[in-house]
Formats: structure tokens, C-alpha cells, sequence
């Protein structure tokens, strides 16, 4: 397995449950500005949505491990980002910043 992984990002959570389950995995570097693995790679050819961490499987992954995925997407960015339209008493342009951003999650 290759955990993709920035720093200063939510990569930290895999990384630690790798290590507690002791599996073996190679770390993968990536920088979150230019979208370039530490070994000149394009990030987005490994992960189209941009998330960072990412998990490679070496039988290119499990359709219960992409249902856990899609899952995890739905739960904190779709339904995460809508959260704050929701919130009376936010001026117009929070709320557009908000739309656009849930916009991008959903194209």
C-alpha cells in the first residue's frame, strides 16, 4: 500500500492507524500547492478528487473500501459543507463563498 499524505493535512488520521495495525505501507509524499508527489508524479492521476490522504492499493482497491470511501465523502464534504447555508444570520457573501465551495465538491 502507498498512503499519499501532505503535511499539515488529514493524512495524519490513516497514517496513525497504519502504524496501530502494524500493516505495511510506504509514505508517499505530496505537495498540497503544486499537486506533485515527492517523486515527480501528478497527484490528481492518483486521486481525481484532490483529497489528500489517499490510500493505493497494490490490487488497485476493494469495492467495500470504495463504498467507505464514497461514504466518508457524502458524510463530511456534501453533507459537512451544506452545514453553513443553513445558518440564519450569515451575510450573503458567506454564504456564496459556502456555495461554491460545496459546488466544487459536487462537479
Amino acid at each position: 500500500m502507498e498512503l499519499y499524505f501532505a503535511l499539515m493535512a488529514c493524512s495524519l488520521a490513516p497514517h496513525i492507524a497504519l502504524r496501530e495495525l502494524g500493516l505495511p505501507f510506504e509514505l508517499v509524499r505530496v505537495d498540497n500547492r503544486t499537486k506533485r508527489t515527492g517523486d515527480g508524479r501528478d497527484f490528481l492521476d492518483i486521486n481525481p478528487k484532490d483529497y489528500i490522504a489517499a490510500l493505493a492499493l497494490e490490487n488497485g482497491g476493494w469495492p467495500q473500501a470504495r463504498l467507505q470511501e464514497m461514504l466518508n465523502f457524502i458524510a463530511a464534504e456534501l453533507h459537512g459543507g451544506s452545514a453553513p447555508l443553513f445558518r440564519s444570520g450569515l451575510p450573503e457573501t458567506a454564504l456564496q463563498i459556502f456555495r461554491d465551495k460545496l459546488f466544487q465538491r459536487l462537479d
